[in-house]
């Protein structure tokens, strides 16, 4: 399984039908950035950015560049780059939950000014209710509770639970949540909060405070939920379904084991912890929920799920996160499967003495190695479920149509989040992973699909446990159940990748025009073998032409988001740099960039290919034909400063 990446950030609330109508001709606002046309001038990776990145860094970045649609300049509006960091309860039809607020930051070493009142700490007696409705019931007893257990164990903790709460609740009635699951939800919270030191357990009170913070977090926003760089985004799943359908079992977990070092399970199973699992780890240390790192929650729900396959099916094995041990390549995440049937333990999978000698890697079995049935007993082990539909592969889901059908049922019939696995080298998770940059790319991966919308084509939302930028949750970023479909299989599979293509010219024929998709299929019959490099790059020019025919001139034009452009890119950008060439100029024909975009662009692939060898990728002769050609095309006036901007792209780029 992959591991996780970082980052994440509130998606945008998707524009309506006509406003994507009305803009779909101005590719300035929705299209192009120059941190793709800038990822050029260093590595095909760097072209990635999803859309919603708003950082001061990234909407400087966003600034010069010049577009043209239907003959009409633009610049990028920096402005137009939107980032909320919290949504309201209304937002949620992008997939996700409400999310907390960021003032809901863990255990703040410093008091902030709210959270006093002349100077002293809000004390227990000054506690109100959330609403008149509330007053007296057993839900507020419960709030005030945790209020006081907070107060007594942190002065001036309490107003930041207070919020925290009153966005678990808001979140909780959006996703149908009973009252009784929100009482039994803070009963575990309470546990965190009132329990008292216990020798056998190495985890502090300070800990403590941060786990009650950090499971409130959870369960108002599951989608926060990060695997970190660990290889556990299996059971990552597991924890945000968890959270999203019946928080208070997903906090019994970190309860119990926070205070017992165990957790019985719905079905009985009892996982022991071992102590330096208890122990925050790579990246947990600060006790403060960083986009995409495992925060100290998320380590012990994960170490204590997958112990519940092997305490139920191999009681010799255990999990467990140990300490990682720096300088090792790959990085060492801690994780060891442990074979406790020897003395002392021995690591799963690690090569002996003769092995070792004779050069085997000196390195066991650092993962949890769950499969998916071993995956669904889990699941079932926390849920107390007994049918194993919440999780979709390749081997229960056998075409397009019944995937379809399954999320259309789960959504009836309230059972969202799924479960699904998909392989890493396919789009769009190819791309999510920085072009395989990610730990664990090129693998089987597993995600959380949280909704599902019908029309043509349909589309999911998705949670990934890589962090915020990776989560396909709102409109512009989810993908169709089709393009879900072919994910779930290996991106060689040649027959995969023939229906693949088969589906892509169906899709064509019903209307459905999916860049996304069928680039896609036609990268993914080149990556089979179906294609040679020839025809693939062939055909890839004529997609585009056609794409882009439609954007413009369709009556009306078609909507075109940052994501789609930027897999565009991806593309473009693992071609030969003579096709590269090709393909720039096609779009300046086409419209999609403008002349002086195309000239920064094809300058910097000349000076690049000038300061690398002669080869099938960069053929130095074809390419200067090339630039001759474009020179020629050029107005008298202009030739001198083209060629002066080609030789000092040269030399840029041989000092670099």
């Amino acid at each position: 399984m992959a591991t996780k990446e970082v980052d994440r950030s509130s998606a945008k609330e998707a524009p309506s039908q006509s406003d994507q109508a009305d803009k779909s001709d101005n590719l300035a606002k929705d299209a192009v950035r120059s941190d793709l046309i800038d990822g050029f001038k260093t590595a095909p990776t760097a072209l990635f950015r999803p859309d919603g990145a708003s950082s001061e860094a990234a909407s400087k970045e966003f600034g010069n560049l010049q577009l043209v649609s239907e003959g009409q300049a633009g610049s990028v509006d920096a402005s137009s780059v939107q980032n909320s960091s919290s949504s309201s309860v209304s937002d949620r039809q992008d997939g996700r939950p409400m999310q907390s607020s960021s003032a809901f930051d863990i255990n703040s070493s410093s008091q902030r000014s709210s959270d006093v009142r002349d100077g002293r700490p809000v004390a227990s007696s000054e506690i109100q209710g959330f609403s008149r409705e509330a007053a007296g019931t057993p839900l507020e007893s419960a709030r005030a509770r945790l209020l006081e257990a907070s107060e007594a164990g942190q002065p001036g903790s309490s107003r930041d639970l207070r919020e925290l709460m009153a966005v678990f609740e808001a979140s909780a009635q959006g996703r149908g949540l009973s009252q009784e699951e929100i009482l039994k939800t803070y009963r575990e919270v309470g546990k965190l909060l009132e329990a008292k030191d216990n020798p056998e357990v190495p985890i502090t009170a300070e800990q403590r405070r941060a786990l009650a913070t950090q499971v409130l977090q959870h369960a108002a926003d599951p989608t926060s939920i990060d695997q970190g760089q660990h290889n556990t985004c299996n059971v990552a799943t597991l924890e945000m379904r968890n959270y999203w359908r019946n928080p208070s079992e997903a906090a019994r977990i970190v309860a119990d084991v926070a205070t017992t070092g165990r957790y019985v399970s719905r079905n009985g199973t009892t996982v022991v912890v071992d102590d330096q699992s208890l122990v925050p780890r790579n990246g947990a240390e600060s006790l403060r929920k960083t986009d995409g790192v495992r925060d100290f929650a998320g380590q012990i729900f994960q170490v204590a799920a997958v112990n519940l396959y092997y305490q139920k099916e191999n009681p010799n094995v255990r999990y467990e996160q140990r300490a990682p041990q720096p300088g090792r390549t790959p990085p060492d995440s801690g994780e060891r499967l442990m074979d406790y049937s020897t003395n002392p333990p021995t690591e799963v999978g690690r090569p002996n003495l003769l092995f070792r000698t004779l050069g085997a890697e000196d390195a066991g079995t650092r993962q949890p190695d769950l499969t998916t049935d071993r995956l669904r007993l889990i699941g079932n082990e926390i849920s107390g479920e007994k049918s194993g539909d919440w999780l979709l592969d390749y081997g229960n889901v056998r075409s397009p149509r019944e995937l379809q059908e399954r999320l259309e049922a789960a959504k009836r019939d309230g059972n969202m989040p799924l479960v699904v696995m998909v392989h890493t080298g396919n789009q769009p998770f190819f791309a999510d992973s920085g072009n395989g940059a990610a730990g664990g790319s090129g693998g089987w991966h597993v995600v959380n699909i949280t909704d599902y919308t019908p029309g043509n084509p349909p589309k999911v939302a998705i949670d990934n446990q890589w962090g915020s930028d990776r989560d396909r949750l709102s409109a512009p970023k989810q993908i169709s159940s089709d393009m879900l479909y072919f994910s779930m299989s290996d991106p060689r599979n040649s027959t995969r990748a023939r229906e693949m293509m088969l589906r892509a010219g169906e899709m064509q024929k019903e209307g459905v025009m999916d860049e996304r998709f069928h680039l896609e299929a036609l990268r993914r019959m080149h990556l089979s073998g179906n294609y040679t490099d020839n025809i693939y790059h062939h055909l890839f020019r004529a997609s585009i032409r056609n794409f882009d025919s439609a954007y413009y001139r369709g009556n009306p034009p078609l909507p075109f988001s940052n994501d789609t452009w930027n897999l565009r890119m991806q593309a473009v950008a693992a071609m030969p740099l003579q096709s590269q060439i090709e393909m720039f100029n096609q779009m300046r024909s086409s419209g999609s960039i403008s002349k002086e975009t195309f000239s920064s662009v094809v300058v910097d692939i000349y000076g690049r290919s000038q300061n690398q060898s002669n080869s099938e990728r960069n053929n130095r002769f074809h390419i200067a034909a090339q630039m001759r050609e474009i020179i020629q095309s050029l107005p008298p006036g202009e030739q001198m400063a083209f060629r002066q901007e080609m030789l000092r792209a040269v030399g840029q780029h041989r000092r670099s």
